[in-house]
């Protein structure tokens, strides 16, 4: 793999991790009402459920396994695209 692709992996990486980073930050800044969200959700009945969602105004944060899966997955697929972009050019020159 030449540094051209080595470069590029890092470069979208970085851009990745902090675009999912931001997200995180966005999405867990509420984290704890949503915890008390689901607490209510799991033991309350339905109707309690509805109203505490609707006043949350959004659908549940994602947990933070998620977050984690769909960053590492990201990266997965930024990688697997450059091994065989490099994979696919092997052998010509700029």
């Amino acid at each position: 793999m030449s540094n051209r692709y080595k470069r590029l992996g890092a470069i979208l990486t970085i851009v990745w991790i902090v675009a999912g980073g931001y997200y995180i930050y966005l999405q867990n800044s509420y984290q704890e009402q949503w915890r008390v969200v689901r607490n209510i959700c799991a033991l309350g009945s339905e109707k309690d459920c509805l109203d505490t969602t609707k006043m949350m105004e959004g659908p549940f944060a994602p947990e933070w396994a998620t977050i984690a899966e769909y960053t590492l997955l990201g990266v997965l697929v930024i990688w697997l695209g450059l091994f065989a972009m490099a994979w696919v050019n092997r052998g010509k020159s700029d």
